[in-house]
Order: structure tokens, then C-alpha cells, then sequence
């Protein structure tokens, strides 16, 4: 079974990184990358068509510094306009400050993670990422994970 997931972020490596640690935990993954912000913005835009459609993804994991617009800007359309308010959000950012971190729980990310800095930790995220948003069945409404301390 294919779990459809986007991940917005513009770096080839992280994108590389990312893909590879769910290949490792969570084989069922398919990855739809989009590297800007205002193509994702686009991408959850209710006019506008989507392959997959928004409303077949699992999850969503946005890098907050993008190119076009910022990773709080698709949040906020995803939850303000578009098809899938409800779609379980993950912001992946190396940002640790608290006023990012904030403000995405403000506008109703359903967890803020901090990019690690090694490949142990990123599995480990991605390990709690799919333990808490992938299982089948889903909760409704999906969980939200606590602010990093």
C-alpha cells in the first residue's frame, strides 16, 4: 500500500536524506516533492488541479525557509484555503527559534520538528513522523505533537 506524502523543501540534499530514511523505516512512503513555496502554495490552491490530488496525501512536511513563499504561508493556505484543512501538517525546519516555532503551532501545524544534523537523527524523526501520522487507521483529528523544548 502506498502512503502518498509531500515534502516541500529546495535542498536537493535534505530531499535526498529525507526520501532515504523513509525508505528505511516506512517503505510504504511515495514522496511528492515540490521545491518551492509558492509552487506548493499553488499545489493547495482549490482551483487548481493536483497529481496526486491534495486530498489523497497522508501528510504533508514543509521546510519553513523557502524560495517563493515561506513554509508558515503553505501552512496557512492549507489550513485557510484549500481542500484539505484537516491534512496532518509536519514543519521540518532547522530553525530552532521559538517565534517560528510559535507561530506555525499558531497557524496549526500538527508538529515542529528541528532538522538534525546526522542520519541517525533524521531516521529517528522520520520514525516518529510515520509512528504518529501513518498508521492505519488515522485518528481524526490527527495528533499534534509537542513544541520542541
Amino acid at each position: 500500500m502506498s502512503l502518498p506524502v509531500l515534502y516541500v523543501d529546495d535542498s536537493p540534499d535534505d530531499v535526498f536524506f529525507l526520501g532515504r530514511a523513509f525508505s528505511l523505516v516506512a517503505p510504504g512512503v511515495q514522496l511528492r516533492i515540490i521545491p518551492d513555496g509558492q509552487a506548493a502554495a499553488d499545489y493547495f490552491n482549490p482551483a487548481a488541479p493536483g497529481d496526486p490530488p491534495p486530498e489523497s496525501l497522508a501528510l504533508a512536511i514543509l521546510d519553513l525557509n523557502l524560495p517563493g513563499r515561506s513554509g508558515l504561508e503553505v501552512l496557512k493556505q492549507i489550513r485557510q484555503h484549500s481542500r484539505t484543512p484537516g491534512l496532518p501538517v509536519v514543519i521540518l525546519s532547522a530553525s530552532n527559534q521559538p517565534k517560528d516555532i510559535d507561530a506555525c503551532y499558531a497557524e496549526g501545524c500538527n508538529a515542529y520538528l528541528v532538522k538534525p544534523t546526522d542520519s541517525e537523527g533524521l531516521r529517528n524523526i522520520v520514525t516518529v513522523v510515520a509512528d504518529t501520522f501513518l498508521k492505519n487507521p488515522r485518528p481524526t483529528p490527527p495528533p499534534v505533537l509537542p513544541r520542541p523544548a
